[in-house]
């Protein structure tokens, strides 16, 4: 066992349990967690005192810190057109959060009925969907509404979306199958997707208001 210093072994321990949770599952043994960072279990326990206690710091440190509040700002940005912002977000939120570990703890998570997920959704509809939901009504002609009036059938349509990108990296990191377009393409796709999906229920939704007869697409 190699002695570090306290900060240098919690941040081993952190990174190892990372990739160890990623490939085991929230269901992997401590000890197991232990032995494949060649420490003992008391010395894990004397950083992290519990189970519960390593993955909420994992989860922090991997989903919660690795959120850029900038994206927030970008979305509502109206000197940058509406479909250029949205494929700014993505292209950032696919490099910053969607990696192999990030996308295997949050399907673990899921199944494991951990609360996680719940915190993870609440963050991007709060912070990214309503937002973008409010643009989109403008960018069509519907005029601004505050973001806690937007429908769930917006929340939805912007799910839809997500899941498109979402999907495309589980492939790769759930299932280890090939991808076939550039990660640029899907997200244009998500875009046109996007825009025709949701132009289309604002009509449905206010079919009293004319709508702008406009594309969204980078």
């Amino acid at each position: 066992m190699v002695y570090l210093r306290r900060a240098e072994r919690r941040a081993q321990i952190i990174a190892g349990a990372t990739a160890f949770f990623a490939q085991q599952g929230l269901s992997g043994q401590l000890r197991d967690l232990a032995k494949s960072l060649d420490i003992t279990q008391p010395l894990l326990y004397r950083y992290f005192p519990s189970k519960k206690h390593l993955l909420d710091t994992i989860f922090e440190e991997l989903f919660f810190k690795s959120w850029d509040d900038s994206w927030s700002e970008l979305i509502i940005d109206q000197q940058i057109p509406l479909a250029k912002r949205i494929g700014q977000f993505y292209k950032a939120f696919d490099q910053e959060i969607l990696n192999r570990d990030w996308v295997r703890l949050f399907v673990f998570s899921g199944l494991g009925g951990q609360t996680y997920n719940q915190l993870i959704f609440d963050q991007i509809t709060s912070q990214i969907f309503r937002p973008l939901c409010v643009e989109l009504r403008k960018f069509f002609g519907f005029g601004s509404v505050d973001p806690r009036q937007i429908t769930l059938q917006e929340i939805e349509v912007m799910l839809e979306t997500h899941g498109i990108l979402f999907y495309y990296r589980q492939r790769q990191h759930i299932y280890s199958l090939p991808v076939y377009a550039e990660v640029d393409h899907i997200i244009r796709h998500m875009i046109i997707y996007m825009g025709q999906t949701i132009s289309r229920l604002l009509v449905m939704l206010y079919p009293e208001e004319s709508i702008k007869k406009r594309i969204l697409k980078l």
